[in-house]
């Protein structure tokens, strides 16, 4: 049997560590941050920076078009999206720019030497990668990340969604040959 002495000690704790837990919220984040966006790992502390107030996080992934060749994943705090990731099966050849361009993102830009054509809050790259149930050659992924009040916001999104980019394509079933 608990005595009086102890349930109160037990409450005044559990208390302590409520009022502990919720000023240590002091970002706004009423929300655990996922460990993964649709089945991708992701670093947490990359993507806890990137992720604004708010009181849940959901997501959503759907694979949809003619012959499903299409994707697209969201993951959005309480109602907005934060981050949007699309992908694409391509029959020809493309540069990550031509990709860019096609989604009306005009004012993207690709450096030399790299396989991303990037855009403030935003990259696309694509892939060599074979698939004949698809009727495709190349698989191009291309990740937005909503703005938040930050500093460096520009750089970590960059490079949150290079990473996330990179894991979704060498996800995708190749085929060799």
């Amino acid at each position: 049997m608990v005595s009086k002495r102890h349930r109160r000690l037990g409450t005044a704790a559990l208390t302590a560590a409520t009022l502990l837990t919720m000023t240590s919220c002091s970002d706004g984040k009423n929300y655990s941050v996922p460990e993964d966006i649709c089945g991708v790992p992701v670093e947490r502390d990359l993507l806890d920076n990137l992720l604004p107030p708010g009181d849940h996080s959901s997501q959503n992934e759907e694979n949809y078009g003619i012959g499903e060749r299409l994707y697209s994943c969201k993951l959005r705090i309480d109602s907005t999206a934060i981050i949007v990731t699309r992908g694409k099966w391509h029959d020809e050849s493309k540069t990550s720019l031509q990709v860019a361009h096609e989604e009306r993102y005009s004012h993207a830009e690709q450096r030399s030497g790299d396989s991303f054509a990037s855009w403030p809050g935003g990259v696309v790259n694509i892939s060599k990668c074979r698939n004949d149930k698809k009727k495709a050659e190349y698989y191009s992924v291309l990740t937005t990340v909503r703005e938040a009040d930050q500093k460096d916001f520009e750089k970590k999104a960059d490079v949150f969604a290079r990473d996330l980019t990179e894991k979704l394509i060498a996800k995708q079933p190749c085929e060799k040959g």
